[in-house]
Parts: C-alpha cells; sequence; structure tokens
C-alpha cells in the first residue's frame, strides 16, 4: 500500500514540474503612455463637453407650504394619539358629507334637518292639502306668474297624479311614494313617461334645481303629452 501511495506522489509531483516547464515568459515590449494636458484642455473648453447641471429653481411659497404641511402630517401620524386624531377628523368630515347629500336629496336646509324646507312651506302650503280639493289650474298659472316654475311643475306632477286616480290606474294616498305609483302603472303604455317626467320633477323639486322659463315651457308640454295619453 505504502508503494502505490508514493508512486502516486511521484506522479503528481511530475505533472506539476512538467506543466511549469510549458511556462512562457512575457517578453512583449510595454509602451508607457501619459495624458497629453493641452489636448484635455481644449476638450473641456469645448460645449459639447460640458456636463454641469442645471440648478433646480427656487422654491416658491406654494411649494414651500406644501412641505410644510406634509412634514407636519408625517409628524402628526408619527404618533398614536395623531393618528386617532386623524381618523377622528376623517370620519367626521365622512359623515359631514353623507348628512349633506341626505339634506339635498330630501328637500331640507340646516333650519329644518327632521322636516321639508320651511321656505318650501311658507311658499307651498297648498300642496299640504288633498288633491282632489286643489284647484291644480288656477294654482299653475298662479306659479308661472310668479315665475315660479318648481312650484308649477309640482302642482302639474300632482295634476297628473289626480287624473291616474280619477282614471283608476293608482290609488292615491297622501302617505305613498312616487316610486309605488310607478309601480302601480307597470305595463301601461304611459308608464316610460311617467317614469320620466317623475325624475324630472324629483330632480327640480328635491333637488332644488333652478328651472328656467325655456326649460319649463318644454316639460310642460311633456305634462301635456302625458295626460292626453291617460285614459
Amino acid at each position: 500500500m505504502k508503494h502505490w501511495l508514493f508512486l502516486l506522489l511521484f506522479v503528481i509531483h511530475a505533472a506539476c514540474l512538467f506543466s511549469q516547464t510549458r511556462l512562457k515568459r512575457d517578453s512583449s515590449y510595454i509602451q508607457q503612455r501619459s495624458f497629453n494636458n493641452t489636448a484635455l484642455k481644449q476638450l473641456k473648453g469645448q460645449k459639447e463637453f460640458q456636463y454641469n447641471k442645471s440648478q433646480e429653481p427656487a422654491m416658491s411659497i406654494w411649494d414651500k407650504f406644501w412641505n410644510w404641511f406634509w412634514f407636519k402630517a408625517y409628524q402628526l401620524l408619527g404618533t398614536k394619539g395623531g393618528r386617532t386624531t386623524f381618523w377622528i377628523i376623517v370620519i367626521m368630515a365622512g359623515v359631514t358629507v353623507i348628512i349633506y347629500f341626505i339634506v339635498k336629496i330630501a328637500g331640507m336646509d340646516q333650519n329644518s334637518f327632521f322636516g321639508r324646507s320651511s321656505k318650501v312651506l311658507q311658499n307651498n302650503n297648498v300642496l299640504q292639502h288633498d288633491i282632489h280639493h286643489i284647484s291644480f289650474d288656477d294654482e299653475i298659472e298662479k306659479a308661472i306668474t310668479t315665475g315660479n316654475f318648481r312650484l308649477a311643475i309640482r302642482l302639474q306632477y300632482l295634476q297628473s297624479l289626480k287624473k291616474l286616480s280619477d282614471k283608476g290606474h293608482i290609488d292615491w294616498r297622501i302617505n305613498k311614494t312616487n316610486t309605488d305609483y310607478v309601480a302601480e302603472i307597470a305595463g301601461k303604455p304611459f308608464n316610460d313617461m311617467f317614469t320620466r317626467l317623475t325624475f324630472n320633477f324629483e330632480y327640480t323639486w328635491y333637488g332644488e334645481k333652478q328651472v328656467n322659463g325655456e326649460e319649463f315651457s318644454e316639460i310642460r308640454y311633456h305634462f301635456q303629452q302625458f295626460n292626453n295619453q291617460v285614459k
């Protein structure tokens, strides 16, 4: 065994010596070079090689304000109390927006949260009565004469409900909604027109959309067409 080990070491040693004898010394000539300072100065003076960075414009007062604002916001949100305050403000703002839209949709104002706008009631006491006891033609003309086109549209809508009730198409009750009446005439030939008139009426009345004379004339024409179709 020792002889075989000695023979293996001898072969490895011989191979290393053989490989070393094959190495050749690099005898190539090395030319030493240096930079031409004059040429470098000429290149630096050319416009194509000017790489100076442009200066950033000075910050405006508005930019400084927003930088300050976001810095303060970062400081505020960096604390537990600040995060709590932030979410309280967000929730309050969200609730305020929701209440505002509810008030607008319901036709209420800030002084009448749980009821219709006091301004609307003062101008429209006639609407609190049973539609079967309103002289619609007279009241509509009064509203048109005074330029109260929103009221005139409301009266025309109620007049249409009265006609539907008189013809037996709906069961009119003071506590029913417009959606109830639309559902009652489903399948009637004038259902689509009444649905559009209901939308226009609610958008004008509850949405408090201001209507001019030209717009009113067009809406009045559609009411007349609808009343002619109801048989």
